[in-house]
């Protein structure tokens, strides 16, 4: 097996699902992580770096992304014209080295985190794996209060980590990252034929979910992040 196909089947291993199991004390903890975990290794199906040009795997998920990017983006209200846009401007990208590909996919996944993360790390400090449902939400209440109160439009932040929650972890989500696994190890012809029929045919719950957290995070300002909120 080679250094590509392990290094695939650990990210295989890695991407987290959002199911509830028995023995979980509370609701919010197992999502959190889902969120954090999948953000992180879908920036490493990415090309990263120049070396990566060989890799097969990262261009097919990279030449995915930009298309998506494009797709998300777009302001055609058509959903067929919307792939047809977005195919036709991810071809003339193709030219440009794996890591110039990716750059907007990888921009974007970093620019999400910011007014995420103070959500994110409500819930790390008040809702333990171990903590019970009743002390999780009372501890995240009092958080989420605190923070109202230094910076005052800190729900739009709460309402964008709820989006990509619902986002990210949507069945059709896990589904379309564990397909790209199997089916990456092929070329860009094939990458945006895959990008056609999973926008139109296989996942399209989960594309809309996607482009309707991407908008939310395109057209609102989000003034409250990390830097200016109390830390606990």
């Amino acid at each position: 097996m080679s250094y590509i196909s392990v290094a695939v089947v650990i990210l295989m291993l890695s991407w987290v699902s959002s199911d509830l199991i028995p023995g979980d004390m509370n609701s919010k903890w197992r999502p959190n992580n889902v969120l954090m975990s999948n953000i992180d290794n879908y920036y490493r199906m990415l090309a990263l770096k120049t070396s990566d040009v060989d890799n097969r795997r990262k261009r097919f998920v990279s030449v995915i992304s930009q298309a998506y990017m494009y797709y998300v983006a777009s302001d055609e209200m058509d959903r067929v014209k919307r792939v047809q846009e977005s195919v036709a401007k991810t071809k003339q990208d193709l030219n440009k080295p794996t890591d110039a590909i990716a750059g907007q996919a990888r921009a974007y996944l970093i620019i999400l985190k910011t007014p995420i993360d103070q959500p994110i790390n409500d819930i790390k400090a008040s809702c333990p794996p171990k903590a019970k449902q009743k002390d999780c939400l009372e501890a995240l209440k009092k958080y989420h209060k605190a923070n109202r109160a230094s910076c005052k439009e800190y729900d739009r932040n709460l309402r964008l980590y709820d989006k990509y929650i619902e986002y990210v972890t949507d069945p059709e989500f896990t589904d379309f990252v564990t397909d790209i696994f199997a089916v990456s190890d092929n070329g860009d012809k094939a990458a945006l034929a895959y990008f056609t029929y999973v926008m139109l045919i296989e996942y399209p719950e989960a594309v809309e979910k996607g482009r309707e957290a991407y908008k939310m995070r395109a057209n609102t300002t989000f003034p409250c992040n990390v830097y200016n909120l109390p830390l606990f």
